[in-house]
């Protein structure tokens, strides 16, 4: 997290501890697919910012804060960028935000989270994610091909889930809440291990090749 000295605004973005990397570049510049924060780094510089490891009081991860296809992020983050709890404070969680952090094993998110962005956690690492229950949106491939991802339960007030959202994971088992209507196309496609899905009362809709691919599969 960087917060501006001048007028208190916090930013997401990595924030590299070692000297070599010299926070990319000295100058901020490689954070210039995070629109807003690089706007206030150009109007304030550079030296006008703490720079701290995300902390409470953050609402929402910027889109692309972390992620790993936009060249941006060196290696240094890929090895060690396993691990992260995201504060109780955010309740938005923008596109891409952690997107091919292939590294990245365990998150923890917020208990006051409303909405996880498209790609959000596309092609992470991560074997188990719980959706809290204040999560009513997940977006379009959010979890698309997180290979190690065997467990996940879902918000109890979900109520949008997008295209392809756990597509090519590896789920065992999938309970889709009453409070959502529709399941969207392929989904779910490509969980070749689920062995177990749980539909409920009130739904409406199930997509084209939702769970096609989920072989050996039990419907209650």
């Amino acid at each position: 997290m960087h917060t501006c000295i001048v007028n208190n605004k916090k930013y997401i973005g990595i924030t590299c501890q070692e000297p070599y990397y010299k926070r990319f570049n000295g100058n901020g510049s490689g954070y210039k697919t995070s629109a807003r924060f690089w706007n206030a780094i150009q109007k304030y510089g550079w030296d006008k910012f703490e720079h701290t490891i995300l902390a409470e009081g953050v609402e929402k991860i910027d889109p692309c804060a972390f992620d790993n296809e936009t060249g941006f992020i060196p290696d240094y983050w890929r090895s060690r960028f396993t691990e992260i709890v995201i504060p109780n404070s955010v309740k938005e969680i923008g596109k891409r935000a952690f997107n091919k952090c292939d590294k990245l094993q365990k998150v923890t998110l917020s208990s006051n989270l409303k909405s996880i962005g498209d790609s959000a956690f596309r092609k992470t690492g991560i074997s188990e994610v719980i959706i809290p229950n204040s999560v009513e949106t997940i977006g379009s491939v959010a979890f698309f091909e997180c290979k190690n991802l065997k467990k996940i339960q879902l918000s109890q007030n979900l109520t949008q889930l997008g295209r392809q959202a756990f597509c090519r994971c590896d789920i065992r088992e999938i309970d889709i809440p009453s409070s959502l209507s529709q399941i969207p196309f392929e989904a779910f496609r490509d969980n070749q291990n689920t062995d177990k899905i749980t539909l409920h009362n009130g739904l409406e809709y199930i997509g084209e090749r939702a769970f096609s691919y989920c072989y050996g599969i039990t419907l209650t």
